[in-house]
């Protein structure tokens, strides 16, 4: 039931591939996923990077897209669940906070989304998604065993807006259910999650996404990454995995990994567009097929269309 309330650059180095380069696309290649090697489980502990830069081709789009990864200390894990929270149903020990922002200069918006989440199979435990310009907003979301809370802040007049979102007095609360029992979704993740599971289509023993769900808005989805084409794809990116940033000019081998989504429940009779970094439609991502670092993603954009992007920056995790 709603309710309402109110309270409260460095300089890249010179094109090509030199040795700091290829020491450390090697190092990307000796880590857990690397094609040879035993394909990878759902298991998220073993994500090779912590930042990547993402930004559109399309010139006049002027969007881009920031991730972020950063581990959680255990002792703050418990602070951050309700009693009720899904965790109690998943089998991972570690969670990691991830972090993305997109900002589209053209209409002068930004979403920042923090996702925590367990690295043991990617259930979400926690999401809190920032909206900026001229209808700021800020929404809470708590995963718990049997459905989603959300807690919803806006400004509650005009005059609010310059103040941080727990100073807004608008405040509205909803609990979206899963449905009996949970729809066949064994782990129930968030969307931003997904693009750390685009590596699990790839390989000839990929192993099975049955039962991966994702909340999005106010629906349960059914979710799984389907391996597509794969290509030689031109890449053009700066790798900081040391003291010294380093330019990555060159052709890949590369795989296409197809986002598909249907929803489960909740949806009613028209369901909102399943949304990944504000992409709706087909969705897609490349991934190098060495490294399985993803270097494009693409998906329509509100207000702009088709747009593509293309890695230009990645930090690894030290």
């Amino acid at each position: 039931m709603n309710s309402y309330r109110s309270h409260r650059p460095r300089a890249w180095r010179t094109p090509g591939i030199g040795v700091p380069a290829l020491a450390l696309l090697l190092a990307l290649q000796a880590l857990p996923g690397r094609p040879g090697a035993a394909e990878p489980g759902p298991d998220l502990s073993d994500i090779a990077w912590s930042r990547l830069l993402f930004v559109a081709t399309e010139a006049a789009a002027e969007v881009s897209a920031e991730v972020r990864l950063t581990p959680v200390p255990p002792e703050e894990l418990g602070a951050l669940l309700p009693a009720d929270s899904q965790a109690e149903r998943s089998p991972g020990t570690g969670a990691m906070l991830m972090t993305g922002h997109v900002k589209i200069k053209r209409y002068g918006k930004a979403f920042k989304t923090e996702t925590w989440f367990l690295t043991g199979d990617g259930a979400a435990l926690k999401r809190r998604r920032l909206k900026t310009g001229k209808e700021p907003s800020q929404q809470t979301f708590w995963y718990l065993a049997e459905g989603v809370r959300r807690e919803r802040a806006d400004p509650g007049a005009r005059k609010e807006n310059k103040l941080p979102p727990e100073q807004w007095t608008r405040v509205r609360e909803h609990f979206y259910p899963f449905g009996p029992p949970r729809n066949g979704c064994t782990t129930v993740t968030d969307p931003l999650v997904l693009v750390l599971m685009a590596r699990t289509a790839m390989g000839p023993q990929a192993p099975s996404q049955d039962g991966l769900c994702a909340f999005n808005k106010k629906t349960l989805h059914h979710t799984s990454w389907k391996p597509a084409a794969t290509r030689k794809l031109e890449v053009d990116y700066k790798l900081v995995g040391g003291t010294t940033p380093t330019r990555v000019k060159r052709r890949v081998a590369a795989r296409k990994a197809i986002l598909k989504s249907k929803a489960a429940y909740g949806a009613g009779k028209k369901p909102d567009p399943f949304e990944l970094f504000e992409m709706t439609g087909d969705i897609a991502i490349w991934l190098d097929e060495s490294s399985r670092l993803p270097l494009q993603s693409s998906g329509e954009v509100s207000g702009i269309g088709r747009v593509t992007f293309a890695l230009t920056e990645a930090t690894l995790r030290p």
